[in-house]
């Protein structure tokens, strides 16, 4: 969900795509990122886009697939596991839940990138496990924080660039917030493009 829920935003698409090669799985794991992504047949995020369309645009679960997958109505399909969250392609939350856990996922090029381009490699790392984040859903304790990072060229200047990503993740509620900055050469602060914040989560009726 977290992938496709974070595709409302206008160029994540460059995070979220349909194929790529997540990181090796860890060996054992505690389950523990479960928490964080509470997935059930009927559960529904709805979001506050900025810059977007007007309302807020929800993402609900509809069907368990064979593989152990939750697919949303958006199309897209994450999985909790005994190490991570995974999305088919890539860990969007992945254990030990500790500041400095890093890990990463090789994508290919983007659509617009010559044939035969070698695919980009997009870095995360945990940067907070205990932050306390206020989204129009209400305020949130004890969230993680995800920092994703890959290497993009401005398409202004075609200078190279950093696209940067930030997730937050809350207990029993899953996906509170997206971050979308960038980074331009020789900038070292990132400038904000995009911003997606949980107005409401509707747990599926008993």
């Amino acid at each position: 969900m977290a992938a496709r829920l974070a595709s409302l935003l206008a160029v994540v698409a460059l995070f979220v795509i349909d194929v790529g090669c997540a990181s090796t799985p860890q060996a054992g794991g505690s389950n523990a990122a479960a928490a964080y992504a509470p997935f059930a047949v009927g559960h529904a995020w709805s979001y506050k886009v900025t810059p977007g369309p007007d309302g807020a645009q929800t993402v609900k679960i509809v069907s368990l697939d064979d593989k152990g997958y939750f697919v949303d109505d958006k199309g897209g399909r994450m999985a909790p596991r005994s190490d991570g969250i995974f999305d088919g392609q890539r860990y969007l939350l992945l254990e030990p839940l500790r500041v400095g856990t890093t890990w990463s996922a090789v994508v290919p090029a983007g659509p617009q990138a010559p044939a035969g381009a070698p695919g980009v490699t997009e870095h995360y790392e945990i940067m907070a496990t205990d932050a306390v984040v206020t989204v129009p859903a209400g305020t949130f304790d004890d969230c993680i924080e995800v920092e994703a990072k890959q290497a993009v060229v401005d398409p202004n200047s075609g200078k190279p660039a950093t696209l940067l990503m930030q997730w937050t993740w809350a207990r029993g509620t899953g996906l509170i917030r997206v971050r979308q900055s960038a980074r331009l050469d020789g900038n070292k602060d990132p400038v904000a493009t995009a911003t997606m914040e949980l107005v409401a989560f509707t747990p599926a009726a008993p």
